[in-house]
């Protein structure tokens, strides 16, 4: 899962190995409240067969931390992706620098598919 942070709007897509959105939704929430979002999320995935679902987002301000944590506490993995591959993938996908919620979480969510991230 793929998960655009902000302060009070939070965007999450569920995908495949091969990038297929299989469910997205916004949270109008606040980092810490985000554990229904990853229960949501767990739920999305088991619902098409897959085991669990691998948490990732770009490790900007501190909403990073407080969902590692709601990650952990769920015994999900949480990966982090680097702001500048998604600034770059974004570029190369559509030659474009626009920046949305929604795209930004399935670029996410492709780069950690790619293993284009790492454990904090």
């Amino acid at each position: 899962m793929g998960i655009d942070l902000a302060d009070r709007k939070q965007m999450v897509v569920v995908t495949d190995h091969d990038s297929k959105v299989l469910a997205r939704r916004t949270f109008r929430c606040k980092a810490w409240d985000l554990g229904s979002a990853l229960d949501w999320a767990a739920d999305r995935a088991h619902a098409k067969g897959f085991a669990g679902v691998a948490v990732a987002c770009e490790p900007t301000g501190h909403r990073w931390m407080v969902l590692a944590q709601l990650a952990s506490e769920r015994g999900m993995s949480f990966v982090c992706v680097q702001p500048a591959a998604s600034s770059w993938a974004r570029k190369s996908e559509d030659l474009t620098t626009d920046k949305t919620d929604e795209k930004d979480a399935v670029l996410i969510a492709r780069l950690t598919g790619q293993l284009r991230c790492y454990l904090p």
